[in-house]
């Protein structure tokens, strides 16, 4: 007999403590605001030729010697080109902040404020 009584009070356990979890965690967290001015944080190519490299991904072949496949957050959008690495930045430039290498694979190149 006891062996049925102890699976209705382990359901009502479990169902209490369902209840707790959720209640706690229905409160809706606010989302992050979009950062101030993100559009002058975008690079601007001083010289097109930047941009002039071939597309680059995870499934495609990799960049020809010189250069490295990197994700460039444009006016324009974002992109992901063979660059030269060591350069790019010399050849992009930033409305705010200075131009920076994230060292990733695609390497991210952002402006930093």
């Amino acid at each position: 007999m006891k062996r049925f009584t102890r699976f209705p009070v382990l359901m009502l356990v479990l169902g209490v403590l369902a209840g707790c979890a959720s209640s706690s965690s229905s409160s809706p967290t606010p989302a992050p605001a979009p950062a101030a001015g993100t559009e002058s944080t975008k690079l601007v190519p001083k010289d097109a030729t930047v941009l002039d490299g071939p597309s680059c991904s995870l499934e495609a072949p990799e960049c020809p010697e010189d250069l490295m496949c990197a994700s460039l957050d444009l006016e324009t959008g974002r992109r992901t080109l063979c660059v030269p690495l060591r350069k790019v930045c010399e050849q992009l430039q930033c409305a705010r902040g200075e131009c920076v290498v994230l060292e990733s694979y695609p390497a991210q190149i952002r402006c930093a404020t």
